[in-house]
């Protein structure tokens, strides 16, 4: 009775529901059977994917002082009398409820005790480390940081910390774990032509010691959609992506950032917030972005998470 084939349609449904987030499963489990059997047997078959979210957490906003890029938003939510970086790690609560999260990659790391505040919020996932790289333009160490679930993923075996540009200070983790899996967390310098693009792959690649599961979380800054199905990102001779065509990442991810009305830049108007890898099955943005009319009050970050499931291959 445990062939998929031979089950009841009201057992197929109830092992059908423990494949898929709450808010997906009357999508996903409902129909004829011949339906849900074969979308039961499709991602039962991807048993092995994980759930991954990037999300940057705008340093501004967890000094909460109106600076740097992201001035108009700090000052949008001390205008609203909203707590918005605490509004932000709540939001990741959500997500870990609603869609699950085995691994988190933070970009621009500002708070001592983030790890300690997204830990409470999500206990399974354990491990992390925590990547700063100096920043000569402001005289202090910017910061990166991977969270993730030892169970699913493994144990730390190695890490290490690369800057992506000596100048402005851009934060790179690698993290190889014991089941050979390699996690990355980046954030991109401003990324405008092929060539740049080719720099940023020629120094993340020297660092990865396994190459067969590789799995990045980063803000790449990247306004000219530079990266996609069409174009991956090749890091260690592995083709990286959203798995989406240029289009539809433009179409898509558009994550940055928020801006006040008669900004300089339009709100949400770039893409650049990705999780790439090889084997990504789906990425969206999880939730309806805030407007920037003058009395929005739902706010969290300048950047949309985004949430993705990567299917894992044998190592």
């Amino acid at each position: 009775m445990n062939d998929p084939e031979n089950m009841s349609y009201r057992m197929l449904r109830k092992k059908c529901f423990k494949l898929f987030p709450k808010g997906e499963k009357p999508r996903n489990c409902s129909g004829k059977r011949r339906e849900l059997l074969e979308r039961f047997l499709e991602f039962s078959d991807q048993r092995s994917a994980i759930v991954a979210v990037s999300y940057n957490l705008s340093f501004a906003s967890q000094l909460n002082v109106a600076m740097g890029s992201e001035k108009d938003f700090v000052e949008q939510c001390q205008r609203a009398k909203r707590l918005c970086y605490f509004a932000a790690l709540d939001k990741i609560q959500r997500i870990g409820e609603e869609f699950g999260l085995d691994v988190l990659g933070i970009q621009e790391v500002e708070d001592a005790q983030m790890v300690d505040r997204i830990a409470s919020r999500i206990p399974a996932l354990d491990s992390y480390y925590r990547a700063g790289v100096w920043n000569r333009n402001v005289n202090k160490y910017v910061g990166a940081m991977l969270m993730w679930n030892s169970k699913k993923l493994g144990r730390r075996q190695s890490a290490t910390t690369v800057n992506l540009d000596p100048e402005d200070g851009r934060t790179c983790g690698i993290v190889t774990t014991d089941k050979g899996i390699t996690l990355i967390v980046a954030h991109f310098p401003w990324m405008q032509t092929r060539r740049e693009k080719q720099i940023i792959q020629y120094l993340i690649t020297p660092h990865v010691i396994r190459n067969e599961n590789i799995i990045m979380l980063a803000d790449t800054n990247d306004a000219k959609t530079l990266i996609s199905a069409d174009d991956p990102l090749l890091i260690a001779g592995r083709p990286l992506s959203q798995n989406l065509t240029r289009e539809q990442v433009k179409k898509r991810l558009k994550t940055c950032c928020w801006h006040e009305q008669g900004h300089q830049y339009e709100s949400y108007s770039d893409t650049g917030d990705y999780v790439l890898a090889e084997n990504v099955l789906s990425i969206q943005m999880p939730y309806d972005l805030p407007s920037n009319t003058p009395g929005e009050s739902a706010l969290f970050s300048d950047h949309s998470p985004v949430v993705a499931r990567v299917a894992l291959l044998p190592s």
